[in-house]
């Protein structure tokens, strides 16, 4: 009897361990959202991973989502030294509108109508630059991320076809065919497409 040579033989369990693994996670989340307590009600017909999604996948979807209506697509290194830029000018920003606040809260003469008003405008403004401050920082962060693993794969996309037969005493049944995106380590549902 022949056998196997060790790397060929590690190699075929890592695949058909991640293949099952793909089928639990998949199959657990179906039986979930279906709410199947019974296999005789589900038969899983067809599964297949369509591709690996990888962070260079999703750097280039990133720059063409931030960059849309431009004519020209920049780098990546040219979009996040602009993010760089756009967080210092808000942060400055933030900055001034603080203080102008402040001093204004200081001088407010009382029950004065406009000072009040130009007060909550102020605060408005100081709430707004933080949240694009927040955004800014979040945007850059993921494009720096995937700029620097581009090879890293961030998630599975996998083909999948069921059956579902509802329950006694009627029988009858529906096929569905989805795409299933799977984390990287195959252990949960990120989303799924129709």
């Amino acid at each position: 009897m022949k056998t196997l040579p060790p790397l060929l033989l590690l190699t075929l369990l890592l695949i058909s361990c991640n293949s099952d693994r793909k089928k639990e996670t998949i199959s657990n989340y179906i039986r979930y959202i279906w709410k199947i307590n019974a296999d005789k009600r589900y038969d899983l017909l067809a599964l297949e991973e369509k591709k690996a999604i990888t962070a260079q996948d999703s750097l280039e979807i990133l720059i063409k989502k931030f960059t849309e209506g431009e004519k020209e697509q920049p780098s990546a290194d040219s979009l996040i030294a602009d993010y760089k830029k756009d967080e210092l000018y808000n942060s400055n920003l933030l900055t001034k509108t603080k203080v102008k606040i402040d001093s204004f809260k200081k001088y407010n003469p009382g029950d004065n109508a406009f000072f009040t008003e130009y007060i909550k405008s102020l605060e408005q403004l100081r709430d707004f630059t933080a949240s694009q401050i927040e955004e800014i920082k979040a945007e850059r962060y993921l494009l720096e991320k995937y700029k620097s693993d581009p090879d890293q794969v961030l998630c599975h996309q996998v083909l999948c076809r069921y059956r579902i037969r509802k329950e006694q005493p009627d029988t009858t049944s529906k096929i569905y065919t989805q795409i299933f995106y799977l984390s990287n380590d195959t252990k949960r549902v990120l989303a799924v497409n129709q």
